[in-house]
């Protein structure tokens, strides 16, 4: 009655097991069937049988009867499909036998890849035919273009819809109830950003959003969803394998079998050829490891590819981009992005990426040091508490070649987690000053250390940088002497002569 041993290995180009498993799903949840609905149609099946029971249970489905496996059965046997189907055993004892799917979209995606080879292998046999046989006047080239278009019907990685065009009743919707990968923070199949200012973390937070998911460790108190996540920064291994361990030490959680995976180069958003790399190497990961469930792209910049972020086209042909990635397997999207140059209360570059995305956060650092973490956009859900971390440097228990620590940092969170109005409210207009052009000097060494493959956390600048920088701006000697005097005592800037950090590390 199930496919034989033999026949249940997925085969070159087809999968009666994962075929079965979907049809046992599509008759015992409705809820998942929606999906399986969507995502495949009768020709994606290699079996006949598998065909003819899921066009039945479609037809049902249309006409807004029950499709279970008893409805279904009856359906069957009334058009004198039955034996077609099976027989009069097979579909009822079908969920006895065979497993549910762990992940229907996963096996949806299987058999939809499988059928498309079946239709491009046989694309590929008609094309040899048609070269073997020219002269009924239409090119070959045109002709095994148009043939290979249709064999393959949607790009990798995009999810062809097969609901039909209706109108409903509003009564006839089921409310969706939202779904989150991090309580109360973040849903599931989602794009969003988090941006801020180079040295506000967002690296750090990103890092320590994927591990907790995929170790299924609670994200600063928040309970997460586990599963498979996907990184992909813009620098280089070494130093995100320090931080990664830093937050191993930290959460006391080992990393070696979580599954996570780091992209060995950024990407091209607005590259073609490396989106379907992409979409292609996921789809490799997936099957090895499962669906991700988070990927991040840290930063946006970097993984922009040849195009202009300002720019209106480009910028849509980039969310365009990742939201295939998001597509190809329903996972949370993130970009790390800068803040805007003369608006830090917006990502950096064409505003079409705010209207995009689903949600957004801000990440700001204030003169104390303190790191603040803001939603300010959440399109279907409550804005959640802000949080606020001061960072935290780690010993790895490693040594370097001239036998010194090897740390990294991570981020530990405090209890201010009050969003920033002024970060130089009570401050006089010497000291706002100072402040301001010192996180400016900051901000300007992470950047060019980061270009540079180094790690970010590096940067510093020089006291004799700050002092002419401020005496540039107007600032006596005295007046800058007593600023820095004041802010020392106040802690909102560490000296470590011949450097000066805006606030305690």
């Amino acid at each position: 009655m199930l496919a034989t041993a033999g026949e249940q290995k997925t085969d070159v180009l087809h999968s009666l097991e994962h075929e079965q498993s979907v049809i046992v799903e599509m008759v015992l949840d409705p809820e998942s069937a929606e999906s399986i609905f969507d995502s495949l149609s009768v020709d994606d099946f290699y079996s006949i049988k598998h065909q003819i029971i899921f066009a039945a249970a479609e037809k049902l489905r249309a006409k807004g009867e029950p499709f279970d496996s008893i409805s279904t059965y009856f359906a069957l046997r009334e058009a004198g499909n039955l034996e077609k189907a099976g027989g009069p055993t097979y579909l009822p004892e079908l969920p006895d036998f065979c497993p549910r799917p762990p992940n229907v979209e996963h096996y949806c995606r299987v058999i939809s890849d499988l059928a498309r080879k079946r239709r491009i292998y046989a694309a590929g046999h008609k094309i040899m035919q048609k070269a073997l046989k020219p002269g009924d006047g239409e090119d070959i080239f045109d002709y095994s273009e148009r043939l290979l278009s249709e064999a393959a019907g949607s790009k990798i990685g995009v999810k062809r819809s097969r609901r039909r065009f209706e109108l409903l009743e509003i009564r006839s919707i089921k409310i969706a109830l939202p779904e989150f990968i991090v309580r109360r923070l973040l849903e599931a199949n989602t794009l969003f950003q988090i941006f801020g200012d180079p040295g506000t973390c967002k690296s750090l937070i990103a890092i320590s959003m994927l591990s907790c998911i995929a170790t299924h460790t609670h994200f600063y108190g928040l309970k997460v969803k586990q599963g498979p996540v996907i990184y992909i920064p813009d620098e280089g291994q070494s130093g995100i394998r320090r931080r990664f361990e830093a937050w191993s030490i930290v959460n006391h959680v080992p990393l070696d079998d979580a599954p996570i995976f780091v992209s060995s180069a950024p990407i091209g958003l607005c590259d073609d050829l490396s989106v379907e790399i992409v979409l292609k190497t996921i789809a490799e990961i997936a099957e090895k490891a499962g669906p991700p469930i988070l990927i991040i792209i840290d930063t946006l910049a970097r993984n922009f590819g040849p195009g202009d972020e300002n720019s209106t086209s480009d910028m849509t042909k980039a969310i365009a981009a990742a939201d295939r990635i998001r597509e190809l397997y329903g996972s949370s999207v993130g970009l790390i992005h800068h803040s805007g140059v003369g608006d830090k209360n917006r990502g950096r570059g064409n505003s079409a990426l705010k209207g995009a995305v689903d949600a957004e956060y801000r990440m700001e650092r204030d003169p104390f040091g303190t790191i603040h973490f803001e939603a300010t956009k959440m399109k279907d859900a409550e804005f959640p508490d802000p949080m606020a971390f001061k960072l935290s440097v780690v010993e790895l228990g490693i040594e370097d070649d001239d036998g010194n620590e090897v740390t990294s940092v991570v981020l530990r969170q405090v209890d201010d987690n009050t969003p920033v109005q002024n970060p130089n409210a009570g401050l006089g207009k010497n000291q706002a000053k100072g402040i301001h052009i010192l996180m400016e000097l900051y901000q300007a060494h992470r950047e060019n250390v980061e270009k540079s493959g180094r790690d970010p956390e590096s940067a510093r600048v020089l006291i004799e940088d700050w002092s002419t920088a401020c005496k540039e701006s107007g600032m006596d000697r005295q007046a800058f002497y007593k600023i820095k005097k004041s802010m020392i005592e106040k802690k909102m800037i560490r000296v470590d002569d011949p450097f000066v950090y805006p606030s305690p590390l």
